[in-house]
């Protein structure tokens, strides 16, 4: 029909078009700061009160009104993909076809060049993408991993318990979310259709970086705790030594407790936990990497060193990396 070529020029022109506002738009969101949440304001009144008035609700719209979840970034990560290959490879021999231009000239150049041009903005928010599919896996193993830790030093602190002698309950629930992830890759076991279709080589690199982020944070929480466990029996100690003094006024030394105390039984404890977080992490990441070589975990086991010589495994005290 004489009215298709000019439709499909039209059509192609609008394809250009839509290529370059995306290819633009992707740069601006992804770039584009995330603005503070604005502060309530604080002021005197006349009488000398405190008036404190709660920050004005900010309407936001559009992707940066929520985080989105894993699956969506998922999904992104592999529209951003397609949409290379697509834009790159497939849709300039069709546009220049349709639009009859010749393979050689400046509207040619002109057409490759935009689709290129998209396909290094599509390119650029890849690894962003990623970066978010790693945290927001790592955020859930996280969250179940830092309350739960944290309730060791009440297990343990006063309370007369005997020395551990087993990691805690919740240490194979840690990389649940992870696991979950790779068998959303994968199919799982039952070799049913991935609802996460990634190639392995980027589940293998996501994997990898989520470990790293999750055993960061259990270093940062489990340091802190063990501060404040040593901090708080410091001053009991004190507090003790006050309270037990000479007729004449002068301390009293204390003989020698043999009983371990509790912030070393909580040094145990945390040091099992992190044998059996290892052998997760080790299943995880398979043959590919040796744990006595993988840097955070090395970190993270010499902050329990102190628990080997109270095993008796090292015959010299460490000292404290603590401070």
């Amino acid at each position: 029909s004489v009215c298709l070529c000019p439709l499909g020029d039209h059509l192609m022109k609008m394809t250009l078009r839509t290529i370059n506002v995306l290819g633009n738009w992707l740069v601006g969101y992804w770039q584009a700061p995330i603005p503070e949440p604005p502060q309530p304001v604080t002021h005197v009144d006349a009488d000398g009160n405190t008036i404190t008035t709660p920050a004005p609700v900010e309407e936001r719209t559009g992707l940066l009104a929520h985080e989105l979840s894993c699956k969506d970034y998922v999904a992104l990560y592999l529209d951003l993909k397609r949409l290379q290959t697509v834009v790159e490879n497939d849709l300039p021999p069709i546009i220049l076809q349709e639009m009859q231009v010749a393979l050689e000239g400046k509207s040619a150049t002109a057409i490759w060049g935009l689709c290129r041009g998209f396909t290094l903005s599509a390119g650029a928010q890849v690894t962003p993408v990623k970066t978010r599919i790693v945290r927001s896996v790592a955020k859930e193993c996280i969250t179940t991993l830092a309350s739960p830790l944290k309730s060791i030093t009440s297990l343990y602190r006063m309370t007369k318990k005997p020395v551990p002698t087993r990691f805690s309950f919740f240490i194979p629930t840690v990389l649940t979310a992870l696991h979950n992830f790779k068998e959303a890759c994968t199919g799982g076991a039952s070799d049913s259709q991935p609802v996460y279709p990634l190639p392995k080589p980027v589940v293998d690199d996501i994997v990898r970086e989520v470990i790293i982020e999750v055993t960061d944070a259990y270093h940062s929480e489990a340091r802190a705790l063990l501060i404040t466990a040593k901090k708080a029996e410091k001053a009991v100690s004190t507090l003790r030594k006050k309270q037990k003094k000479a007729p004449d006024g002068t301390a009293v030394t204390e003989e020698g407790d043999k009983e371990m105390s509790d912030t070393d039984k909580i040094y145990v404890q945390i040091h099992l936990d992190i044998l059996e977080y290892g052998n997760q992490v080790k299943a995880h990441l398979g043959t590919s990497v040796d744990l006595q070589t993988f840097e955070p975990f090395m970190q993270l086991q010499a902050l329990v060193r102190r628990a080997l010589w109270l095993l008796g495994q090292i015959p010299d005290e460490p000292a404290d990396n603590l401070e």
